[in-house]
């Protein structure tokens, strides 16, 4: 298991687990987001949609 732990622009800290797990000759990558306190479901899909931009930035690297 990987966990990043990111810092915020004012410096705060969170925890992001992520895992990757052999699947025959693939792998299967699962990365958790969770909803920082006092996130709005707007900040949280922002957020997501950060970590989906990395995520399909990888599968493009891997894959080529």
């Amino acid at each position: 298991m990987w966990q990043q732990t990111p810092a915020t622009p004012d410096g705060a800290k969170f925890f992001n687990p992520m895992r990757v797990v052999p699947d025959g000759d693939a792998s299967i990558l699962s990365f958790i987001l969770f909803r920082q306190d006092g996130w709005d479901d707007d900040r949280l899909a922002g957020d997501a949609a950060l970590v989906q931009a990395d995520l399909d930035r990888l599968k493009a690297h891997l894959s080529a």
